[in-house]
């Protein structure tokens, strides 16, 4: 009887230690968005942005006490203090996915497709600058200085049930139309952040050999498929209660 080998896969972002200035211009891009949107539009783009901030910041906390965080993080030549780093990085890594995501997931029922459109530019234009900036700044510094954070995509297994509960949850209020234009815009909008970081090595995929403990890449076409997978899971396992929970305390329309 043949035994199939389990494979772990992850997720990996390569960064490097001055990744903390880019992701200051970042937020108050975001911030400045979010302002923007909420005063032309109105809607509940705040609601959107803080309850994505509270959200992500439980996911950063848990990433740091399991050590998937690791490194410094320095915005010029300051270093952040970890309280600040986990911070900074709550405010801008899930509102902006999610400010964008609940514009067009809005805009949908009217249809208004240029708000649509905009939605996308913003993702487009905040994965740019996020992208060029960590490749100029990745290319000068060594090899050891440049850091790799892991996400395991396939364990542990109650990550994964947690990922197929929110699925369920979302599918239970898909008679709510922005739920399923909000899941889709956001899935949409990490896959788009992922095919820019893909071509400067930035963003990518990894399977871990059992027998040696070593990490490698696999083909292009398995690295597609996990970054699709990847922006799926990453949706219902971590943004989806974002806009669940507002939701069904009546503070999103």
């Amino acid at each position: 009887m043949t035994v199939i080998p389990y494979i772990d896969m992850y997720s990996v972002r390569l960064t490097s230690p001055h990744h903390g200035k880019a992701t200051t211009f970042l937020l108050l891009f975001i911030l400045g968005i979010t302002f923007s949107l909420q005063s032309i539009l109105g809607g509940s783009f705040w609601i959107i942005y803080f309850s994505s901030v509270c959200w992500h910041l439980w996911i950063e906390i848990g990433l740091f006490v399991s050590g998937m965080r690791k490194g410094k993080v320095f915005a010029g030549v300051h270093q952040l203090p970890k309280s600040i780093e986990i911070l900074q990085r709550a405010m801008v890594e899930g509102p902006a996915f999610c400010v964008p995501a609940y514009l067009i997931s809005s805009a949908e029922s009217s249809p208004n497709f240029s708000l649509i459109l905009l939605g996308f530019v913003l993702v487009i234009m905040g994965s740019l600058f996020s992208a060029i900036s960590d490749y100029r700044s990745i290319k000068s510094i060594p090899m050891e200085d440049r850091v790799f954070t892991r996400r395991a995509m396939n364990n542990p297994v109650g990550m994964m049930v947690l990922g197929i509960c929110n699925a369920m949850v979302l599918f239970y209020i898909a008679l709510h139309s922005e739920t399923w234009a909000y899941t889709l815009a956001y899935a949409a909008s990490v896959l788009i952040f992922y095919i820019i970081h893909f071509p400067l090595g930035l963003r990518f995929i990894q399977l871990k050999d059992e027998q040696t403990n070593a990490y490698y890449q696999p083909g292009k076409g398995m690295q597609g498929l996990g970054l699709i997978y990847d922006s799926v899971y990453e949706m219902t396992l971590f943004i989806a209660p974002a806009y669940l929970i507002p939701w069904s305390f009546g503070w999103l329309p």
